[in-house]
Protein backbone atom coordinates (compact mmCIF):
# COMPACT_ATOMS: atom_id res chain seq x y z
CA UNK A 1 0.00 0.00 0.00
CA UNK A 2 2.87 2.34 0.77
CA UNK A 3 4.30 2.00 -2.78
CA UNK A 4 1.21 3.44 -4.48
CA UNK A 5 1.94 7.13 -3.66
CA UNK A 6 5.46 6.73 -5.03
CA UNK A 7 4.12 5.40 -8.32
CA UNK A 8 1.64 8.25 -8.48
CA UNK A 9 4.41 10.82 -7.95
CA UNK A 10 6.54 9.15 -10.64
CA UNK A 11 3.65 9.25 -13.10
CA UNK A 12 3.00 12.94 -12.36
CA UNK A 13 6.72 13.78 -12.72
CA UNK A 14 6.90 11.92 -16.04
CA UNK A 15 3.82 13.75 -17.31
CA UNK A 16 5.30 17.15 -16.36
CA UNK A 17 8.61 16.22 -18.04
CA UNK A 18 6.79 15.32 -21.26
CA UNK A 19 5.02 18.69 -21.24
CA UNK A 20 8.12 20.77 -20.46
CA UNK A 21 10.65 19.09 -22.77
CA UNK A 22 9.21 20.29 -26.15
CA UNK A 23 8.95 23.88 -24.90
CA UNK A 24 12.52 23.79 -23.62
CA UNK A 25 13.76 22.27 -26.86
CA UNK A 26 11.93 24.94 -28.84
CA UNK A 27 13.53 27.68 -26.72
CA UNK A 28 17.01 26.21 -27.15
CA UNK A 29 16.47 25.77 -30.86
CA UNK A 30 15.35 29.38 -31.19
CA UNK A 31 18.42 30.56 -29.30
CA UNK A 32 20.71 28.42 -31.44
CA UNK A 33 19.16 29.93 -34.55
CA UNK A 34 20.63 33.24 -33.50
CA UNK A 35 17.77 35.05 -31.87
CA UNK A 36 16.02 37.98 -33.03
CA UNK A 37 12.99 36.10 -34.28
CA UNK A 38 10.95 37.82 -31.52
CA UNK A 39 12.32 41.27 -32.42
CA UNK A 40 10.73 43.38 -35.11
CA UNK A 41 12.60 45.28 -37.79
CA UNK A 42 12.45 49.00 -37.03
CA UNK A 43 14.71 50.20 -39.85
CA UNK A 44 16.68 48.81 -42.78
CA UNK A 45 20.00 49.82 -44.37
CA UNK A 46 20.91 48.49 -47.80
CA UNK A 47 24.51 49.42 -48.64
CA UNK A 48 25.78 48.80 -52.18
CA UNK A 49 29.56 49.19 -52.42
CA UNK A 50 30.27 49.37 -56.15
CA UNK A 51 33.59 47.72 -57.05
CA UNK A 52 33.72 45.46 -53.97
CA UNK A 53 34.44 41.93 -55.15
CA UNK A 54 35.31 38.65 -53.45
CA UNK A 55 39.04 38.94 -54.07
CA UNK A 56 39.24 42.45 -52.66
CA UNK A 57 37.05 41.62 -49.65
CA UNK A 58 39.14 38.69 -48.42
CA UNK A 59 42.38 40.61 -49.02
CA UNK A 60 41.43 43.79 -47.14
CA UNK A 61 41.14 44.75 -43.48
CA UNK A 62 37.38 44.95 -42.84
CA UNK A 63 36.67 44.48 -39.10
CA UNK A 64 33.19 46.02 -39.20
CA UNK A 65 31.94 43.98 -42.15
CA UNK A 66 33.51 40.88 -40.61
CA UNK A 67 31.67 41.63 -37.36
CA UNK A 68 28.35 41.89 -39.17
CA UNK A 69 29.09 38.69 -41.09
CA UNK A 70 30.09 36.73 -37.97
CA UNK A 71 27.06 38.00 -36.04
CA UNK A 72 24.73 37.48 -38.98
CA UNK A 73 24.82 35.58 -42.26
CA UNK A 74 27.50 35.93 -44.91
CA UNK A 75 28.37 34.55 -48.32
CA UNK A 76 31.74 35.76 -49.55
CA UNK A 77 31.03 34.34 -53.02
CA UNK A 78 27.56 35.51 -53.93
CA UNK A 79 27.00 35.65 -57.69
CA UNK A 80 26.76 39.30 -58.77
CA UNK A 81 24.94 40.82 -61.73
CA UNK A 82 26.82 40.93 -65.00
CA UNK A 83 25.69 44.29 -66.36
CA UNK A 84 27.12 46.95 -68.65
CA UNK A 85 26.29 49.86 -66.36
CA UNK A 86 25.92 50.85 -62.73
CA UNK A 87 22.30 51.79 -63.38
CA UNK A 88 21.43 48.31 -64.70
CA UNK A 89 23.06 46.42 -61.82
CA UNK A 90 21.59 48.60 -59.06
CA UNK A 91 18.15 48.38 -60.65
CA UNK A 92 18.48 44.59 -60.72
CA UNK A 93 19.40 44.58 -57.02
CA UNK A 94 16.30 46.47 -55.91
CA UNK A 95 13.86 44.85 -58.37
CA UNK A 96 14.97 41.23 -58.28
CA UNK A 97 14.92 41.12 -62.08
CA UNK A 98 17.43 41.17 -64.90
CA UNK A 99 18.23 44.20 -67.10
CA UNK A 100 16.29 42.85 -70.08
CA UNK A 101 13.24 42.83 -67.81
CA UNK A 102 13.47 46.11 -65.88
CA UNK A 103 14.89 48.04 -68.91
CA UNK A 104 16.81 50.53 -66.74
CA UNK A 105 20.16 50.51 -68.53
CA UNK A 106 21.12 54.17 -68.33
CA UNK A 107 20.07 57.26 -66.40
CA UNK A 108 17.84 58.31 -69.32
CA UNK A 109 15.75 55.12 -69.17
CA UNK A 110 12.64 54.45 -67.11
CA UNK A 111 12.17 51.53 -64.75
CA UNK A 112 9.50 49.20 -66.17
CA UNK A 113 8.99 47.02 -63.07
CA UNK A 114 8.17 47.89 -59.47
CA UNK A 115 11.17 48.25 -57.17
CA UNK A 116 11.53 47.45 -53.50
CA UNK A 117 11.71 51.17 -52.73
CA UNK A 118 8.46 51.82 -54.58
CA UNK A 119 6.73 48.99 -52.71
CA UNK A 120 7.79 50.47 -49.38
CA UNK A 121 6.75 53.95 -50.45
CA UNK A 122 3.31 52.62 -51.42
CA UNK A 123 3.11 50.97 -47.99
CA UNK A 124 3.56 54.39 -46.35
CA UNK A 125 7.15 53.58 -45.32
CA UNK A 126 9.63 56.45 -45.45
CA UNK A 127 12.40 55.73 -47.95
CA UNK A 128 15.76 57.48 -48.38
CA UNK A 129 18.33 57.05 -51.15
CA UNK A 130 21.86 58.43 -50.86
CA UNK A 131 23.42 58.29 -54.32
CA UNK A 132 27.18 58.83 -54.63
CA UNK A 133 27.14 58.22 -58.39
CA UNK A 134 26.41 61.86 -59.15
CA UNK A 135 22.75 61.34 -60.06
CA UNK A 136 22.72 58.17 -62.15
CA UNK A 137 20.22 56.48 -59.83
CA UNK A 138 17.86 59.39 -59.26
CA UNK A 139 15.01 57.80 -61.23
CA UNK A 140 15.14 54.78 -58.91
CA UNK A 141 14.27 56.93 -55.87
CA UNK A 142 10.53 57.22 -55.17
CA UNK A 143 11.08 59.03 -51.85
CA UNK A 144 13.74 61.31 -50.41
CA UNK A 145 16.87 61.52 -52.54
CA UNK A 146 20.32 62.90 -51.78
CA UNK A 147 22.78 63.29 -54.67
CA UNK A 148 26.50 63.18 -53.93
CA UNK A 149 29.03 64.18 -56.58
CA UNK A 150 30.73 61.10 -58.01
CA UNK A 151 34.16 62.57 -57.22
CA UNK A 152 33.35 63.22 -53.57
CA UNK A 153 34.61 60.93 -50.83
CA UNK A 154 32.21 58.15 -49.77
CA UNK A 155 32.41 59.46 -46.21
CA UNK A 156 30.13 62.30 -47.27
CA UNK A 157 27.51 59.80 -48.43
CA UNK A 158 27.55 58.00 -45.07
CA UNK A 159 27.55 61.27 -43.11
CA UNK A 160 24.54 62.53 -45.05
CA UNK A 161 22.78 59.22 -44.49
CA UNK A 162 23.48 59.35 -40.74
CA UNK A 163 22.35 62.98 -40.42
CA UNK A 164 19.16 62.32 -42.38
CA UNK A 165 18.48 59.17 -40.36
CA UNK A 166 18.95 60.93 -37.03
CA UNK A 167 16.71 63.80 -38.11
CA UNK A 168 13.86 62.00 -39.89
CA UNK A 169 14.32 58.30 -39.07
CA UNK A 170 13.45 56.76 -42.47
CA UNK A 171 12.41 53.12 -42.43
CA UNK A 172 14.55 52.14 -45.43
CA UNK A 173 17.88 53.77 -46.31
CA UNK A 174 19.65 52.80 -49.53
CA UNK A 175 23.30 53.93 -49.77
CA UNK A 176 25.30 53.64 -52.99
CA UNK A 177 29.08 54.27 -52.91
CA UNK A 178 31.67 54.23 -55.69
CA UNK A 179 35.13 54.93 -54.18
CA UNK A 180 36.07 51.24 -54.47
CA UNK A 181 35.09 51.21 -58.13
CA UNK A 182 37.24 54.23 -58.93
CA UNK A 183 40.20 52.68 -57.08
CA UNK A 184 39.65 49.40 -58.93
CA UNK A 185 39.65 51.15 -62.30
CA UNK A 186 42.91 52.91 -61.40
CA UNK A 187 44.63 49.47 -61.48
CA UNK A 188 46.41 50.32 -58.22
CA UNK A 189 45.94 47.26 -56.01
CA UNK A 190 47.14 48.96 -52.83
CA UNK A 191 44.79 51.92 -53.35
CA UNK A 192 41.95 49.49 -54.04
CA UNK A 193 42.46 47.59 -50.78
CA UNK A 194 42.74 50.87 -48.89
CA UNK A 195 39.45 52.09 -50.38
CA UNK A 196 37.71 48.92 -49.11
CA UNK A 197 39.13 49.49 -45.63
CA UNK A 198 37.94 53.11 -45.69
CA UNK A 199 34.40 52.06 -46.67
CA UNK A 200 34.49 49.55 -43.82
CA UNK A 201 35.46 52.41 -41.51
CA UNK A 202 32.47 54.45 -42.71
CA UNK A 203 30.23 51.45 -42.05
CA UNK A 204 31.71 51.32 -38.55
CA UNK A 205 30.69 54.96 -38.01
CA UNK A 206 27.14 54.04 -39.02
CA UNK A 207 27.14 51.12 -36.57
CA UNK A 208 28.45 53.39 -33.78
CA UNK A 209 25.61 55.82 -34.43
CA UNK A 210 23.06 53.00 -34.17
CA UNK A 211 24.67 51.75 -30.95
CA UNK A 212 24.51 55.22 -29.39
CA UNK A 213 20.82 55.32 -30.19
CA UNK A 214 20.42 51.76 -28.88
CA UNK A 215 18.92 50.74 -32.25
CA UNK A 216 21.48 48.32 -33.68
CA UNK A 217 19.58 45.22 -32.56
CA UNK A 218 16.41 46.49 -34.26
CA UNK A 219 18.18 47.34 -37.53
CA UNK A 220 18.41 45.09 -40.57
CA UNK A 221 21.66 45.72 -42.46
CA UNK A 222 22.51 44.30 -45.88
CA UNK A 223 25.91 44.97 -47.49
CA UNK A 224 26.93 43.84 -50.95
CA UNK A 225 28.11 44.99 -54.38
CA UNK A 226 25.53 44.57 -57.11
CA UNK A 227 27.75 44.73 -60.19
CA UNK A 228 30.34 42.11 -61.06
CA UNK A 229 33.81 43.68 -60.95
CA UNK A 230 36.10 40.65 -61.35
CA UNK A 231 36.46 37.61 -63.57
CA UNK A 232 34.96 35.41 -60.85
CA UNK A 233 31.73 37.48 -60.79
CA UNK A 234 31.60 37.03 -56.98
CA UNK A 235 30.66 39.72 -54.47
CA UNK A 236 30.29 39.43 -50.68
CA UNK A 237 26.74 39.40 -49.29
CA UNK A 238 26.22 40.21 -45.59
CA UNK A 239 22.84 40.13 -43.81
CA UNK A 240 22.57 41.13 -40.15
CA UNK A 241 19.63 42.03 -37.96
CA UNK A 242 16.30 40.93 -36.51
CA UNK A 243 14.77 37.66 -37.72
CA UNK A 244 18.18 36.58 -39.07
CA UNK A 245 20.34 33.73 -37.87
CA UNK A 246 23.80 34.39 -36.42
CA UNK A 247 27.10 32.85 -37.40
CA UNK A 248 25.76 31.42 -40.66
CA UNK A 249 28.02 30.96 -43.67
CA UNK A 250 25.75 30.79 -46.69
CA UNK A 251 26.67 29.00 -49.91
CA UNK A 252 25.66 29.33 -53.56
CA UNK A 253 23.64 32.53 -53.15
CA UNK A 254 22.89 35.08 -55.85
CA UNK A 255 22.29 38.80 -55.52
CA UNK A 256 19.03 38.30 -57.39
CA UNK A 257 17.90 36.76 -54.04
CA UNK A 258 18.32 40.02 -52.08
CA UNK A 259 14.96 41.48 -53.16
CA UNK A 260 12.82 38.44 -52.21
CA UNK A 261 14.76 38.03 -48.94
CA UNK A 262 14.15 41.63 -47.89
CA UNK A 263 10.53 41.37 -48.99
CA UNK A 264 10.08 38.28 -46.82
CA UNK A 265 11.71 39.90 -43.79
CA UNK A 266 9.71 43.11 -44.13
CA UNK A 267 6.43 41.33 -44.81
CA UNK A 268 5.95 42.56 -48.39
CA UNK A 269 4.11 40.58 -51.04
CA UNK A 270 6.28 38.91 -53.66
CA UNK A 271 6.11 40.50 -57.12
CA UNK A 272 5.53 38.57 -60.34
CA UNK A 273 8.70 39.94 -61.92
CA UNK A 274 10.99 38.68 -59.13
CA UNK A 275 13.42 36.01 -60.32
CA UNK A 276 15.20 35.10 -57.06
CA UNK A 277 14.06 33.20 -53.97
CA UNK A 278 14.34 34.14 -50.27
CA UNK A 279 17.57 33.05 -48.56
CA UNK A 280 15.85 30.87 -45.96
CA UNK A 281 19.17 29.60 -44.64
CA UNK A 282 19.80 33.12 -43.31
CA UNK A 283 16.43 33.43 -41.58
CA UNK A 284 15.68 32.57 -37.95
CA UNK A 285 12.67 30.26 -38.07
CA UNK A 286 10.87 28.89 -35.04
CA UNK A 287 10.62 25.08 -34.93
CA UNK A 288 6.83 25.09 -35.29
CA UNK A 289 7.19 27.06 -38.55
CA UNK A 290 10.08 25.10 -40.05
CA UNK A 291 7.87 22.71 -42.04
CA UNK A 292 5.87 25.61 -43.44
CA UNK A 293 9.02 27.49 -44.42
CA UNK A 294 10.50 24.32 -45.92
CA UNK A 295 7.39 23.83 -48.07
CA UNK A 296 7.53 27.49 -49.11
CA UNK A 297 11.17 27.05 -50.08
CA UNK A 298 10.36 23.94 -52.10
CA UNK A 299 7.55 25.75 -53.92
CA UNK A 300 9.86 28.67 -54.65
CA UNK A 301 12.47 26.30 -56.06
CA UNK A 302 9.80 24.61 -58.21
CA UNK A 303 8.70 27.99 -59.51
CA UNK A 304 12.30 28.97 -60.26
CA UNK A 305 12.81 25.61 -61.98
CA UNK A 306 9.82 26.25 -64.24
CA UNK A 307 11.13 29.72 -65.06
CA UNK A 308 14.55 28.29 -65.95
CA UNK A 309 13.02 25.60 -68.16
CA UNK A 310 10.80 28.16 -69.89
CA UNK A 311 13.89 30.26 -70.58
CA UNK A 312 15.59 27.11 -71.91
CA UNK A 313 12.67 26.37 -74.22
CA UNK A 314 12.64 29.98 -75.35
CA UNK A 315 16.37 29.86 -76.07
CA UNK A 316 15.85 26.61 -78.00
CA UNK A 317 13.13 28.24 -80.10
CA UNK A 318 15.42 31.18 -80.77
CA UNK A 319 18.20 28.75 -81.68
CA UNK A 320 15.95 26.89 -84.11
CA UNK A 321 14.83 30.17 -85.64
CA UNK A 322 18.46 31.20 -86.03
CA UNK A 323 19.31 27.86 -87.64
CA UNK A 324 16.39 28.25 -90.07
CA UNK A 325 17.54 31.74 -90.93
CA UNK A 326 21.08 30.49 -91.51
CA UNK A 327 19.75 27.70 -93.76
CA UNK A 328 17.65 30.23 -95.68
CA UNK A 329 20.66 32.50 -96.07
CA UNK A 330 22.76 29.56 -97.28
CA UNK A 331 20.11 28.50 -99.79
CA UNK A 332 19.75 32.07 -100.99
CA UNK A 333 23.50 32.30 -101.29
CA UNK A 334 23.62 29.08 -103.29
CA UNK A 335 20.83 30.37 -105.53
CA UNK A 336 22.78 33.58 -106.05
CA UNK A 337 25.90 31.60 -106.94
CA UNK A 338 23.86 29.36 -109.21
CA UNK A 339 22.31 32.38 -110.89
CA UNK A 340 25.73 33.96 -111.18
CA UNK A 341 26.98 30.77 -112.89
CA UNK A 342 24.02 30.76 -115.25
CA UNK A 343 24.65 34.39 -116.01
CA UNK A 344 28.27 33.68 -116.82
CA UNK A 345 27.21 30.84 -119.14
CA UNK A 346 24.68 33.11 -120.82
CA UNK A 347 27.28 35.84 -121.26
CA UNK A 348 29.78 33.40 -122.77
CA UNK A 349 27.08 32.04 -125.07
CA UNK A 350 26.13 35.54 -126.20
CA UNK A 351 29.78 36.45 -126.74
CA UNK A 352 30.29 33.35 -128.90
CA UNK A 353 27.13 34.15 -130.84
CA UNK A 354 28.31 37.70 -131.44
CA UNK A 355 31.70 36.40 -132.60
CA UNK A 356 30.08 34.04 -135.12
CA UNK A 357 27.77 36.80 -136.33
CA UNK A 358 30.78 39.06 -136.80
CA UNK A 359 32.60 36.32 -138.72
CA UNK A 360 29.62 35.66 -140.97
CA UNK A 361 29.16 39.40 -141.56
CA UNK A 362 32.86 39.71 -142.40
CA UNK A 363 32.65 36.77 -144.78
CA UNK A 364 29.60 38.23 -146.50
CA UNK A 365 31.34 41.57 -146.81
CA UNK A 366 34.39 39.85 -148.34
CA UNK A 367 32.22 37.96 -150.83
CA UNK A 368 30.41 41.14 -151.79
CA UNK A 369 33.72 42.92 -152.27
CA UNK A 370 35.00 40.13 -154.47
CA UNK A 371 31.72 40.20 -156.47
CA UNK A 372 31.97 43.94 -156.95
CA UNK A 373 35.58 43.60 -158.09
CA UNK A 374 34.78 40.82 -160.59
CA UNK A 375 31.79 42.75 -161.90
CA UNK A 376 33.91 45.89 -162.24
CA UNK A 377 36.59 44.09 -164.24
CA UNK A 378 34.00 42.41 -166.46
CA UNK A 379 32.19 45.66 -167.20
CA UNK A 380 35.44 47.47 -167.88
CA UNK A 381 36.55 44.79 -170.29
CA UNK A 382 33.19 44.89 -172.01
CA UNK A 383 33.13 48.62 -172.53
CA UNK A 384 36.74 48.73 -173.71
CA UNK A 385 35.96 46.30 -176.61
CA UNK A 386 33.67 48.84 -178.36
CA UNK A 387 36.14 51.74 -178.44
Amino acid sequence: MSCRPIYLWLIVALFIYILIKPAAAETLSTQSNGTSSSQSIQQVFLISVDGLNYEGFISSYTPNMNFLGNEGAIDEKSVAFIANSTEASEASLITGSFPEEHKFISADDSLEVESLLALLQNSNKKVLMVDASGGKLEKLAPGDYIKIDAHQNDRQAFQMAIEKYNAEHPYFTYIYTNDCLEALLSLDQKAYYQSITKVDQYIGELLDNLRKRDELNQTLIVITSARSSSSSHFSPLIIHGPRCRTGVEMKDTMLIDVFPTLSYLMGLKSQFNVRGIPLYEALAVEPRNQITVLNTWINALKKERIIIWNKYFQSQDELYQTIKQLISVREERENIFQYAGQREDTIISLENKIKWQRRIAGLLFLLMAIGYLVEYKWLRKKYLLFR
